[in-house]
C-alpha cells in the first residue's frame, strides 16, 4: 500500500486552475437544488456549449447524490414500512413514524463537498434561451436555488435593466 500524503491546499488549487470549485451542502440541499438544475440543463437557444457543458456536467454530479438519496430512503422505508396489501404501497405505521423521520434527517442533514464547475450567469443572461422551443428566461428563485452554480453572482447588477426585466 503507498502511504502517500496528500496536500489538500495543492489539490485545491489544482481543481481551481481546472475551474471547478468545491461547494459544502447537505444531502438535503443537494435534494431540493437539483430539479432546478436539471431544469437549467434542458435550457437550448443560442447558449454557448461551454455554458450548456457545465451546466449538464454539475446535474449528473448531484444526479448521483440524488439517486443515492433514494436508494438509502427506500432502504429506511423497507425498515420501518408495512406493505398495504390493497394498494401494494408501503406506508409507515404511525407508532415508527418518529423513528423514520429521525434517521431520515440523520441522513440528510449530512454536509458533502460537491465539486462544481461554476458558470457565469451573466454570460447565462446574454443568449435567448428556450425550453421546448418556448422562450425561457430563469426566475429569481431559481437563481438564488442554483446560487451555488454561478460564479459571479455579484455582477448581475451590471446587466442592463431590459436583460434583468426579460
Amino acid at each position: 500500500m503507498d502511504d502517500k500524503v496528500i496536500d489538500f491546499y495543492s489539490e485545491k488549487l489544482k481543481r481551481a486552475k481546472e475551474g471547478v470549485t468545491m461547494v459544502k451542502m447537505t444531502i438535503k440541499e443537494v435534494v431540493e437544488k437539483f430539479n432546478t438544475v436539471q431544469k437549467l440543463a434542458v435550457v437550448e437557444g443560442r447558449i454557448p456549449i461551454k455554458i450548456t457543458y457545465r451546466i449538464g456536467k454539475n446535474a449528473r454530479k448531484m444526479e448521483s447524490i440524488v439517486k443515492d438519496f433514494q436508494n438509502e430512503r427506500q432502504k429506511l422505508f423497507m425498515k420501518y414500512g408495512v406493505l398495504d396489501e390493497k394498494t401494494k404501497q408501503m406506508t409507515i405505521p404511525p407508532e415508527k413514524v418518529d423513528e423514520f423521520t429521525k434517521e431520515i434527517e440523520d441522513f440528510v442533514s449530512q454536509e458533502i463537498e460537491l465539486e462544481i464547475m461554476p458558470v457565469s450567469i451573466v454570460e447565462f443572461h446574454r443568449y435567448e434561451k428556450k425550453i421546448n422551443n418556448q422562450p425561457y428566461q430563469i426566475s429569481g428563485k431559481d437563481m438564488m436555488d442554483t446560487e451555488f452554480l454561478w460564479e459571479d453572482m455579484d455582477k448581475i447588477e451590471s446587466l442592463p435593466e431590459e436583460e434583468k426585466k426579460a
